[in-house]
């Protein structure tokens, strides 16, 4: 195995396109992503996979656990434009579930910690909360001087996403019998009204304290809580920083980047998931073992040494604690897939999920070196700013879905240092904001072509080599250009 250095190494010597394509994940999830791709209004291809995912999850009710144990939940953070078509993959996953009889474990919103605990108790232990514009509650969560019952759901959060066993305050076994009481009451007043026998009262008796009593005193073995969160490309961004990658929800989420800005509508209207799927969903729950396996003892081996890949980076500097938890979510999507091939996970699912949460890395780095250059000044700073934003913009692309220059410098200046300088640019040369932009963004990306970060065919731009990004030097026409335009900008405030 070659010498994984970093996160850049770890599919470097992998032919990934012999293995994975976002958009066409393997086995049952890649019949569910055709569905949503038939019905999809504006495409946004990179999100399929997601609700496939998640659906496979409660299709078998989260009861498949993975090769070493662990429960087969997931959290996903999608990241897209607004309005850019995200709302196909929350509707078909809403879709599906009704359609298996699973719509009783979906949720629209955590109102607060013990929200969360009660639609597990009511639910079987096992919810999927869609959580739309999710930057708030993850924002909220974050700050340090907070609301506290914000600081205590995304305690509770973390807890029960990870816990094999979910514990009930004595506050909560309080209340609980206080409901059972009611319960009992109504039931007794039904039996006296209608006579009912002794045995069938019983019978209900000992059901409302199995429903209403057990949970909270015993506990909810393996509680099934998913997560499938959405948000826009500006608006998470900030909140991917060390303090929150290093700990929390953050460092345990899958990312995924959705396509760049909103596709054309396309003409699809009127379509219907053939019973044919909505059949093969349904047999999930039935089909379905108690633990994953690998196919053999290849595959087996194959994991074990896409797990000491991980291993090699687990003090990474920046990544560390996210690096630390990969391989365990390379077997919960693993374990996601192979649900519709009762519970065997293939090499090729494997693999998938492998170059899944790798690409998940490179993202969550990519926006946090986009973060931090934000917060630094200076020349270089602007340098790194700039350099960090095309990689992150480019993230995902490939030769056959390139980039316009355009829309790169038009998604690159949207931070308010370097609107400032665009437009500073453009007022000393008499020209528009966009002549600003592309004299401050070109020579950057002349740059990374000249080191092979990035190719192009025309005007068509895409990523070539991630690991190249950090050591393409700042060039001399850049330098020239922004501290040119910061003596300007210095002269002028001197002459007020």
């Amino acid at each position: 195995m070659m010498a994984i250095k970093t996160i850049y190494d770890l599919t470097a010597d992998i032919k990934k396109d012999s293995w994975y394509d976002i958009t066409k994940p393997p086995g049952l999830a890649g019949e569910i992503a055709e569905d949503i791709a038939a019905g999809e209004v504006r495409e946004q291809p990179r999100l399929r996979a997601v609700a496939a995912l998640h659906e496979l999850v409660i299709a078998s009710k989260g009861k498949i656990k993975t090769p070493s144990g662990m429960k087969g939940n997931l959290l996903t953070i999608c990241i897209a434009d607004s309005a850019g078509g995200k709302d196909r993959s929350q509707s078909h996953f809403k879709m599906i579930a009704r359609d298996i009889d699973k719509g009783q474990h979906v949720f629209g919103r955590i109102a607060s910690s013990k929200d969360i605990g009660r639609t597990l108790i009511n639910h079987e232990g096992v919810a999927t909360f869609i959580i739309d514009e999710c930057h708030g509650l993850f924002g909220v969560m974050s700050q340090k001087n907070g609301a506290t019952y914000m600081a205590e759901l995304g305690s509770e959060i973390l807890s029960i996403y990870s816990d094999r066993l979910k514990k009930f305050s004595d506050l909560d076994a309080i209340n609980a019998k206080e409901l059972l009481e009611k319960e009992l009451k109504k039931l007794r007043a039904e039996v006296k009204d209608k006579g009912i026998v002794e045995t069938e009262y019983r019978r209900r008796e000992m059901q409302l304290e199995r429903e209403i009593l057990w949970p909270i005193q015993n506990g909810i073995e393996d509680p099934i809580f998913s997560m499938m969160c959405f948000s826009t490309p500006e608006k998470l961004a900030s909140i991917i920083c060390s303090e929150n990658i290093g700990t929390g929800l953050i460092g345990r989420a899958i990312f995924i980047k959705g396509k760049d800005g909103r596709a054309r509508k396309a003409k699809r209207f009127g379509h219907k998931t053939p019973p044919s799927l909505i059949e093969k969903m349904k047999q999930i729950e039935k089909s379905a073992p108690t633990v994953a396996r690998y196919e053999d003892t290849m595959v087996e081996q194959l994991a074990e040494s896409l797990d000491d890949r991980f291993e090699e980076l687990r003090n990474d500097v920046a990544l560390g604690a996210v690096i630390s938890r990969s391989f365990e979510q390379v077997e919960k999507v693993a374990t996601a897939l192979s649900a519709g091939n009762k519970g065997v996970i293939t090499e090729a699912m494997l693999m998938w999920a492998f170059c899944f949460v790798c690409e998940s890395l490179t993202d969550v780095m990519s926006m946090l070196k986009v973060n931090e250059s934000q917060e630094e000044l200076g020349t270089m700073a602007r340098w790194n700013e700039i350099k960090n934003r095309i990689e992150n913009v480019l993230s995902g692309r490939t030769r056959d879905d390139s980039m316009p220059q355009s829309s790169i410098i038009q998604r690159v200046v949207k931070t308010k240092s370097l609107k400032g300088l665009a437009e500073a640019i453009a007022r000393t040369n008499g020209e528009d904001f966009n002549f600003g932009a592309k004299t401050l963004i070109t020579p950057v990306m002349q740059a990374l072509m000249e080191s092979r970060a990035i190719d192009a065919v025309g005007c068509g731009y895409w990523i070539n080599d991630a690991s190249k990004f950090e050591s393409t030097k700042m060039s001399i026409k850049f330098s020239q250009i922004v501290e040119g335009i910061g003596m300007n900008m210095a002269a002028q405030r001197g002459w007020r």
